[in-house]
């Protein structure tokens, strides 16, 4: 038998064995037979429980897992497959709630109102907002700021109004760089395009040095990378070196962001913006057709964007009109205005009955306009296009409701971006509803129609059983 001697020296034998096998493995402790064989019974369990996890929907994801190496040991991270089950039906599906990213869910799938909407939101922005910030990374961010602002509450057209505090702090002549409309617009558009357009149709620019601090809007048509949606924005191509189309010619081909270029039916010069109805993605040669950019809102109610309007002046080139034509419903914002509960709703006074509220009107466009660091009053009163108008009487004269959304405020100032978030946002219930009456009024309409053309129908084949058996009679008579 071995003395004590021995088994010491054994011991220390065994210790620098040990130590010589971890500095060879890189510094980490060699796993003990027994752990290999637990690994190796995990295998074999998930293994046989494959089959009954196939029947189950769920995906495999690898995650990051801290391993700690224990007494005297090293402490390692590693990554492992987990099993994830997916969710079907509800708040919790798939389709809803979209994939997990870094900072919470994304949705995958935006919810819509389910309905054609061919009313149209506007808002009209002063920019003095941008030429108050104190510097070009600011101004960026409040432009990002607006531009999310817009697309959260689907806004279709963002109108920038020259207010006369911008131009007092700068120079707003057209030939200046630093032109806050200019600057505006340009940031406002880059944060609207798709993100696989925005180096086609926005070259490098001073206003675009900070467009990296613009958080993206991820609005439905910035379509990603494999998704098949039936409408994408693209830019047309140029066709020198292009195959000719079937019936003769040379067709348009555009970058949709699908890895291959699309041929579509029209002719269309090199680096323009279009929208392009999809046929069919598993084709060799995928072909579209343009439409218009507000297809997917008057099919089906899916929200496409905004378009950016700048209008050199005051509110008269606001007011006078858009794309669609004139605003049949125009909104001020100031804190002179009604409350926004009395706007929507109505009230009652001496035991009356609600008026309905000033929103009870079905409108085609609205314009809802904010004013500058000093409200729109004084936008009035500085503006000569407005001789007769007063600030004070403005609400009255050139508005069709004249709201305020921050009543009762703790702050003396509420600056522009925060009042059109919190007006957007006030409003969001008026706009929806206002979609769904159209519609359901439209539809109302449509089947009068159609009632009035078989009761004519039904008219018509009457009068002719009538003449019909008179003529019958008169040949019984001869």
């Amino acid at each position: 038998m071995d003395g004590p001697s021995e088994k010491k020296r054994k011991k220390a034998e065994a210790r620098e064995s040990k130590k010589a096998a971890i500095a060879a493995n890189g510094g980490e402790r060699p796993r003990k037979k027994n752990k290999e064989q637990n690994e190796g019974n995990k295998k074999s369990l998930n293994a046989s429980g494959k089959n009954a996890r196939s029947n189950s929907a769920g995906t495999k994801v690898k995650t990051t897992v801290f391993k700690r190496g224990g007494k005297g040991g090293v402490d390692r991270t590693g990554t492992q497959e987990v099993f994830k089950p997916s969710v079907v039906g509800g708040m919790g599906d798939d389709r809803n709630s979209g994939v997990s990213g870094k900072f919470g869910r994304v949705m995958s799938k935006l919810p819509s109102i389910s309905c054609p909407r061919h009313d149209t939101l506007s808002i009209a922005v002063p920019t003095s907002i941008v030429a108050n910030a104190q510097s070009k990374e600011l101004k960026t961010m409040l432009c990002g700021q607006i531009a999310r602002a817009a697309t959260i509450y689907n806004v279709d057209e963002i109108v920038l109004y020259e207010d006369v505090e911008g131009g007092k702090n700068e120079d707003t002549s057209s030939n200046d760089k630093r032109n806050p409309l200019q600057f505006m617009q340009r940031v406002l558009e880059y944060a609207e395009t798709p993100q696989y357009l925005k180096q086609s149709l926005h070259p490098n620019h001073a206003d675009l040095q900070f467009a990296g601090l613009i958080p993206p809007i991820d609005a439905p048509h910035h379509v990603r990378r494999g998704e098949q949606s039936k409408y994408r924005e693209g830019v047309t191509l140029d066709t020198k070196d292009k195959p000719e189309a079937e019936g003769g010619g040379r067709a348009t081909y555009v970058n949709c962001g699908v890895g291959k270029d699309v041929e579509i039916d029209r002719k269309i010069p090199k680096g323009v913006r279009v929208t392009v109805e999809i046929e069919n993605y598993k084709a060799k040669d995928i072909k579209g057709k343009a439409v218009k950019s507000s297809s997917g809102r008057e099919e089906n109610g899916d929200y496409w964007g905004y378009s950016v309007r700048g209008v050199k002046g005051g509110l008269k080139g606001v007011l006078e009109g858009g794309p669609w034509g004139e605003y049949d419903w125009k909104v001020g914002t100031s804190e002179r205005g009604t409350t926004i509960n009395e706007a929507l709703h109505g009230h009652s006074r001496a035991g009356k009955p609600s008026d309905g509220g000033r929103f009870s009107k079905l409108y085609k466009h609205m314009l809802l306009v904010f004013g500058g660091v000093h409200g729109i009053e004084q936008c009035v009163d500085d503006d000569e296009d407005f001789p007769h108008v007063s600030g004070v009487d403005c609400g009255e004269l050139l508005f069709d409701t004249f709201i305020n959304t921050v009543p009762l405020q703790g702050s003396r100032t509420v600056r522009s971006e925060e009042a059109i978030l919190l007006t957007l946002a006030q409003l969001r219930s008026a706009n929806i509803n206002n979609t769904r009456d159209r519609y359901l009024e439209s539809q109302r309409k449509k089947e009068e129609e159609e009632r009035e053309e078989k009761r004519k129908k039904i008219d018509g084949m009457e009068f002719s059983d009538k003449e019909l058996s008179e003529e019958e009679s008169d040949d019984d008579g001869d």
